[in-house]
């Protein structure tokens, strides 16, 4: 009788088990159907920069990466596309349709940069970037603010001018962010 009440027992166990597995699992599985689908375009657009990390684009200024990639991808470029109205300037580019503060990031999406300052501090690390004008294509999203982007023409004192022109990734946290601004794009179709 004993045996038999432990085997009822153990097999309860396993079921009950099982099902706390199932319910644990179900909020990651939805987490997963929640993020945005990655449009075709976007997706053209990151296999392109994946494709040329490590090299130079075209003459390795910053634009010429998200020209290339837009004209890859099948995308319109800034002279398809209305001209900068302010408070951009007349050398800002419009890489898309202009995103709503309110939308997802998405990887692929394209940066403009007007004067940005990102300073970190802390006991361990400390860094400042500097983007008087600048454009990057989003890597990853890693939060509402933290991106790792590709982009060329950037980098330190301890980079040579070729190694500045390659294709690199960055992360970056706009929470570290001082001034400046940073429109985000979503690539459009020709």
């Amino acid at each position: 009788m004993m045996k038999a009440l432990s085997s009822i027992l153990m097999v309860a166990l396993i079921v009950v088990m099982s099902l706390v597995v199932a319910v644990s699992l179900e909020p990651a599985i939805a987490a997963d159907d929640e993020k945005p689908k990655l449009p075709e375009l976007n997706r053209k657009i990151v296999q392109f920069c994946t494709d040329n990390l490590g090299k130079k684009v075209g003459d390795g200024e910053c634009a010429a990466l998200a020209l290339a990639a837009l004209d890859k991808a099948g995308a319109k470029g800034p002279s398809d596309l209305p001209a900068p109205k302010p408070p951009m300037k007349k050398d800002d580019f419009v890489w898309g349709r202009l995103l709503d503060p309110k939308e997802d990031v998405l990887p692929g999406d394209l940066m403009q940069f007007r004067d940005v300052e990102i300073k970190f501090n802390s006991p361990r690390l400390s860094y400042s970037y500097s983007y008087p004008h600048h454009t990057a294509i989003v890597a990853e999203v890693k939060g509402k603010q933290k991106f790792v982007v590709f982009e060329q023409n950037v980098g330190g004192p301890d980079k040579t001018e070729e190694q500045r022109r390659i294709v690199q990734k960055t992360t970056l946290d706009f929470s570290a962010k001082v001034k400046g601004t940073v429109w985000i794009y979503r690539p459009v179709e020709k």
